[in-house]
């Protein structure tokens, strides 16, 4: 074997043993994903559980890899599950009889519900600074998506089939819409590193 087909062939199983180490590794997670997805539930569940494994090892699971898992839980465990998220989704974006609060520039206001109370702030913002959107973009993202992106297709890079729950907002960006109240925060609270401003109390979204 020539030394150039040698060097191959190693770099071959070193990628094998490395993609086997990752696989396993990512297997032997998705447990301890699925747990910390029920306590904290939100909408997407293969997504999330696959995100999620991924955020505790570095590794994702194949979509197979879950849906196995998923396939060994009881139905009982299966429809406890399942409420549990149909729960979370009707209660993700309404709050206190449909309406949120907002805080802009330190006055209160109210949202017909959490997105749309998001929206408010990042629009809010954007109006101040042009280059807002732009940084916020940079900051503001999952291991899989883009929380906010200037095409629809590129809030799911990875996801196309995603895409509907992206929603143009002004000046021509899109925002994920598919987000738990806990995400909505955390943009928040990246809008606010990023413009400058004091989350709490010259912007707030109290959900």
């Amino acid at each position: 074997m020539s030394g150039s087909k040698k060097k191959e062939a190693i770099a071959d199983a070193r990628s094998d043993y490395e993609k086997a180490v990752q696989r396993r590794t990512a297997e032997q997670t998705i447990y301890k994903a699925w747990k910390e997805l029920v306590q904290e539930p939100e909408i997407s569940l293969v997504d999330l559980l696959s995100e999620k494994t991924q955020t505790l090892c570095r590794y994702a699971p194949t979509r197979e890899q879950v849906e196995l898992f998923l396939s060994t839980l009881s139905p009982s465990k299966r429809t406890s599950t399942t409420t549990k998220l149909d729960d979370s989704r009707q209660s993700n974006n309404v709050k206190l009889g449909g309406h949120v609060r907002v805080i802009l520039d330190g006055k209160q206001s109210e949202a017909r519900d959490a997105i749309s109370g998001l929206i408010m702030i990042i629009e809010h913002l954007a109006e101040k600074d042009s280059t807002f959107l732009e940084r916020l973009e940079v900051t503001a993202r999952g291991s899989s998506r883009h929380y906010i992106a200037r095409s629809a297709i590129d809030v799911y890079p990875k996801r196309p089939d995603k895409v509907a729950y992206a929603k143009e907002i002004n000046h021509g960006w899109f925002l994920d819409t598919n987000i738990s109240n806990r995400t909505k925060l955390q943009i928040v609270k990246k809008a606010g590193e990023v413009a400058g401003v004091e989350v709490g109390k010259d912007i707030a979204l109290l959900v």
